[in-house]
């Protein structure tokens, strides 16, 4: 998937015009988070519950010596399947020995359940996306991002 177009015209003379529009299919949700803390939520409907067919990617990085810490909290209510293949959350952490995201090893969390403070290693730059299908959707989830010095994060 990918954010970028190509055009190209070859148009020669007078007369001729080019108009290009693009729109957004949904609304938008993601984002790039840089900053020391913060919460990151499910985008919310009207009826309180998160939208059928989104999918939203949040970007979090921190500097080098640094890693991320996510902590879930609040109300978590994702529809439950089995292993986590219609609405769900993933963790996507980047491998700087290989400098690629680790698609495979990806955790993926659904359900009503409060998930587990996920071990993140020495992750310093990782992706958390939410998927949802176009079938059940339900309240959402909260977590709280935060960065800490390497070996020190409780």
């Amino acid at each position: 998937m990918s954010n970028r177009v190509w055009i190209e015209s070859h148009l020669e003379g007078s007369g001729h015009s080019f108009s290009f529009e693009a729109r957004a299919a949904q609304a938008g949700c993601g984002g790039v988070f840089h900053g020391e803390s913060g919460n990151i939520t499910a985008p919310k409907g009207a009826d309180n519950k998160y939208p059928n067919g989104i999918r939203c990617v949040w970007d979090i990085e921190t500097q080098p010596g640094y890693k991320i810490d996510l902590n879930f909290s609040g109300r978590f209510d994702i529809e439950t399947s089995d292993n986590c293949q219609n609405d769900f959350i993933q963790i996507v952490q980047f491998d700087m020995a290989t400098s690629s995201w680790q698609w495979s090893e990806a955790r993926h969390l659904c359900g009503r359940s409060l998930p587990y403070r996920p071990d993140l290693s020495n992750a310093n730059k990782l992706k958390l996306v939410f998927r949802s299908n176009n079938d059940i959707n339900g309240d959402g989830f909260t977590v709280y991002k935060s960065f800490c010095k390497k070996h020190f994060c409780y």
